[in-house]
């Protein structure tokens, strides 16, 4: 009978250790690009934040002027552990503060903001430099449409591949639930048997 139980233990605990370990911690803000409190002395086109865990697809982030007014984006691209969002225009001079809404792997829901200023030396532009600014800005905007397209796309497959993942987890997590729970009421219907 001793055999049985410790076979049993043995079982078990080989489960238990076999089985996957998939432990996730909260996710925190660790820096950004503009840093918190900087000066930027160039032309702002994108702003970076980096998280210290995973992030999900579903984070928001948004860019607001000192007087409270939001900051057009063009794109808000997460690459877990990094964001990063593409204005539609360089910032002007001035102070911003960017407000970020992620959701960590765990789905722990990270809130926070930070902000920084830019202080970037003005362009002199005349006007036949403008017409050709204009005419590269229409070529620009027709290849960052094709760019942004391709990048939902990728943003989509991303995602399909992690709930594939995820859910392939949660099988072998409750596959092994039901062989620990079998064997547990195996052994006890062997031992009252016994008796």
């Amino acid at each position: 009978m001793k055999k049985k139980v410790v076979s049993l233990a043995l079982l078990v605990g080989l489960l238990i250790g076999v089985s996957p370990s998939v432990t996730y911690a909260h996710s925190h803000f660790e820096s950004s690009v503009p840093e918190e409190g900087q000066t930027v002395e160039e032309a702002v086109e994108t702003i970076e934040l980096s998280f210290d865990g995973g992030i999900e697809q579903a984070s928001e982030v948004q860019v607001f002027t000192a007087d409270g007014e939001e900051i057009e984006t063009t794109a808000v691209n997460v690459n877990s552990p990094n964001i990063e969002v593409e204005l539609s225009e360089p910032l002007a001079n001035g102070d911003y503060r960017v407000a970020y809404n992620v959701l960590s792997a765990d789905t722990h829901p990270v809130e926070g903001e930070f902000t920084f200023s830019v202080e970037a030396e003005e362009a002199i532009v005349e006007e036949d430099t403008e017409d050709e600014a204009t005419t590269e800005e229409e070529v620009t905007d027709t290849e960052e449409s094709a760019d942004t397209e391709e990048q939902d796309t990728n943003v989509a497959d991303e995602q399909q591949e992690e709930d594939s993942e995820e859910s392939s987890n949660s099988i072998i997590w409750i596959v092994g639930a039901v062989l620990v729970v079998g064997v547990i009421l195996g052994a006890l219907a062997g031992f009252r048997r016994k008796r």
